[in-house]
């Protein structure tokens, strides 16, 4: 048995963290002298400033799952995977920027999203044109930019030439693969009655894949050894993955702006058709199932209606099923550990991971009674 905690997770990774932020800082201001030099334009500094704070105000999960698989396969030159996992960091935040545009997101991280502060601005210096369509423009080129940025520091990072080709490919096939996953995403929340395996197969794509597996294949193919730890990551990461998806969709529900960094009624107000959405279609009677199809995507919502919500997904006791799948997921990825290493601490500290899944601030993933 595995044994590991959120702190054994979290004293590993705050200390590693600061150095990856201090990367991603170092490349982002090299771009703003740039700007500074040759573009000599205020609305391109404007944007790089925005979005070198927006990347700096995250958990950088993604980078601390590129060390693990590193460290899992044999790695030790740590320094040599700092602009990796710099790159992607910063293209999980363009993808954040694209996503917020898509989602009509007003906060992330509990500040105003980049489209939403770019309509602030538009607004503010009374700019000509639709404020709202000028936010958006910018806040899709924000998420461009930082592709373009991310995309040469993977390039330029110090691994070898064939496993950094090997790095980019797999990288490139993970962004591939997420972008499928966001478009049947969007297509789920407009299903009338999307299936189990609907919402899963979005859920493999946009988050199993490019949130656990292809950060800790990337810092495999990093260490450059010869046996392949694909199948191991994959035992790992795909439940781990499809847990922190389910927790995610919870938390859109049932938590508050303080804890989420986002409106607590954001999720209701998109209509998004989570693994929670299927479980009340499954355990729901014809009226209650009425009444959540009328609240979910309404333009009207407010706090009276998520709180009918939430009491309407309690009385079919799918908050209980949820937490409960999500303990199994979790519970499968412990399991696989193992496979993935030898090392106790290594061990301590993926399980750690693993349990700060199936935790919020306040404990279990279970709805407040």
């Amino acid at each position: 048995m595995v044994n590991g905690t959120p702190a054994d997770f979290n004293s590993w990774w705050e200390p590693r963290k600061v150095e990856v932020e201090q990367q991603v800082a170092s490349h982002l201001n090299v771009l703003l002298r740039r700007v500074e030099s040759e573009f000599r334009s205020p609305a391109v500094e404007r944007v790089v400033r925005q979005f070198n704070d927006f990347c700096l105000g995250g958990k950088m999960l993604r980078a601390a799952l590129v060390e693990l698989g590193y460290l899992a396969a044999g790695g030790r030159n740590i320094p040599q995977i700092r602009q990796l996992q710099a790159a992607v960091e910063i293209v999980h935040s363009s993808l954040l920027a694209h996503d917020d545009v898509i989602d009509r997101s007003s906060k992330r991280r509990g500040k105003p999203t980049l489209h939403v502060a770019a309509e602030q601005y538009h607004r503010e210096q009374n700019y000509l044109g639709d404020p709202v369509n000028y936010g958006r423009a910018m806040g899709i080129l924000s998420g461009d930019l930082g592709s373009f940025i991310a995309m040469d520091l993977a390039l330029t990072c110090g691994l070898r030439d064939g496993d950094k080709l090997a790095a980019m490919r797999l990288l490139f096939g993970s962004l591939v693969e997420t972008a499928c996953g966001e478009i049947m995403d969007v297509d789920v929340a407009a299903l009338p009655h999307p299936t189990e395996n609907d919402i899963f197969q979005a859920t493999k794509f946009k988050t199993a894949n490019y949130t656990i597996v292809a950060p800790m294949r990337l810092g495999e193919i990093a260490a450059a050894v010869r046996r392949s730890l694909e199948a191991a990551i994959k035992g790992f990461g795909l439940p781990l993955g499809q847990a922190y998806q389910i927790r995610d969709d919870y938390l859109g529900l049932f938590a508050e702006e303080a804890e989420t960094g986002k409106p607590a009624i954001s999720d209701l107000a998109e209509g998004k058709k989570s693994y929670l959405w299927f479980l009340a279609m499954q355990r729901g009677d014809d009226s209650q199932k009425r009444r959540l199809r009328a609240l979910f995507g309404s333009e009207s919502v407010g706090p009276p209606e998520l709180e009918e919500v939430r009491s309407l997904l309690r009385s079919m006791e799918v908050d209980r099923a949820a937490s409960e799948r999500v303990d199994e997921l979790v519970q499968a990825a412990v399991d696989s550990i193992p496979a993935l290493t030898t090392d106790e601490g290594l061990r301590a500290v993926l399980a750690g991971l693993c349990r700060t899944v199936s935790c919020t601030s306040s404990g279990r993933p279970k709805s407040p009674r």
